[in-house]
């Protein structure tokens, strides 16, 4: 009994250690420097003021430090990893990542010197990377149209309408407007592969934050997380899924996704995840996905190992869309 006691009270005062300790730092990608200790908003001379790069936030973090963002109109374009203790936070002051409106954003333009004419109004490119890609035009993702498994079905250009595009033998097919040409649109696509990576994490707060054009995920968690929250957070226009969860306990609130290709929430096995008052949108793709990936066990056993609840129910089979009102379509 004495030594339950004063193991309880050797917590308290770590967590009191931990809260005397932590940190706000600041990160502004328009005039931040990631030679800067990240202590105040604005620059400084003495090389306090904020970092430019959210990454970088996360190297000098210790446990349960706040990284705020600046809200700027250029998004954030930088993939970021949390990892291990000092990426983690206690039940009574988490680690968090305040974005303010910030955007993180995946894409790249495409050079109008990448394109080659390839019949019709139909162009060609090749990507670096092409097997979860998303195609922008003007920040906004356009319609893929699926290709079967052999990779033949007539020709792009016989089956393309204007501003649809697919996937063959690794080319970009996009079919444009009659008279036009690539330099005429603002065209992008998904190049970095995740925005924020979480593994062997603790007490984590992510919120107010947009993440957006990744190639794979726009978050991805997974690897002995335990308590990771996002809040008031929108994924969208991401190759795989918005929001990607393995190994994990997380929770879902207020939460937007949508546009995203395979899956607005994937589940990987051995997971929790909690949804309250979020929407995900099934337009492009399900709201909820599971996957087998990495799974030996029968289908019914998988569910079982991906436990989702929506507003405190357990959902026992993916669905299709769910509204923030709790509204579930299988």
């Amino acid at each position: 009994m004495i030594k339950h006691l004063i193991f309880s009270v050797f917590l308290l005062f770590f967590a009191l250690a931990l809260g005397a300790d932590a940190k706000i730092i600041y990160v502004n990608n328009m005039i931040g420097d990631d030679a800067s200790r990240g202590l105040r908003e604005d620059p400084t001379t003495d090389r306090s003021g904020p970092v430019k790069t959210i990454q970088r936030a996360l190297e000098l973090a210790g446990s349960s430090d706040t990284i705020m963002l600046a809200s700027n109109a250029e998004p954030y374009r930088e993939s970021v990893s949390l990892c291990g203790l000092r990426n983690s936070g206690t039940s009574t002051l988490p680690f968090r990542i305040v974005g303010n409106g910030a955007t993180l954003d995946g894409t790249q333009p495409i050079s109008p010197l990448a394109w080659r004419h390839y019949e019709g109004h139909v162009f060609r490119f090749r990507p670096p990377l092409f097997s979860t890609l998303q195609l922008f035009v003007s920040g906004r993702p356009i319609k893929r149209v699926p290709v079967d498994a052999s990779g033949e079905f007539g020709g792009p250009q016989k089956t393309l309408k204007k501003l649809e595009w697919c996937l063959v033998d690794g080319y970009v097919y996009l079919c444009l407007e009659k008279g036009f040409a690539p330099v005429d649109y603002d065209l992008t696509y998904s190049a970095l592969k995740t925005g924020i990576t979480a593994r062997h994490v603790r007490h984590v707060v992510i919120e107010n934050v947009t993440v957006q054009g990744y190639h794979v995920d726009g978050i991805h968690v997974q690897g002995r997380v335990k308590d990771l929250v996002l809040l008031n957070t929108t994924t969208r226009g991401c190759g795989r899924a918005g929001m990607a969860v393995g190994s994990a306990e997380v929770r879902l609130e207020r939460v937007l996704s949508g546009n995203n290709g395979e899956a607005q929430l994937l589940t990987l096995p051995d997971c929790k995840v909690e949804i309250v008052g979020s929407d995900l949108m099934g337009n492009t793709a399900p709201a909820w996905v599971a996957s087998m990936s990495g799974y030996l066990g029968e289908v019914d056993d998988l569910y079982e190992s991906c436990q989702v609840y929506v507003d405190k129910k357990r959902i026992w089979k993916p669905f299709r869309d769910l509204l923030p009102d709790g509204k579930i379509e299988f």
